[in-house]
């Protein structure tokens, strides 16, 4: 195996601040699981 086809696995944390309702949770699913609700369900 080639140098550059080894795999990587980098972690990343990340702060989504704002509002209410605005979407964060729905943003960070999005990306991770690749699945997006309609319904609000509100998150602590």
């Amino acid at each position: 195996m080639k140098e550059n086809d080894e795999r990587k696995d980098f972690v990343f944390k990340i702060t989504v601040i704002g509002d209410g309702g605005v979407g964060k949770t729905s943003l960070i699913k999005k990306y991770t699981k690749g699945s997006f609700k309609k319904e609000y369900i509100k998150t602590l």
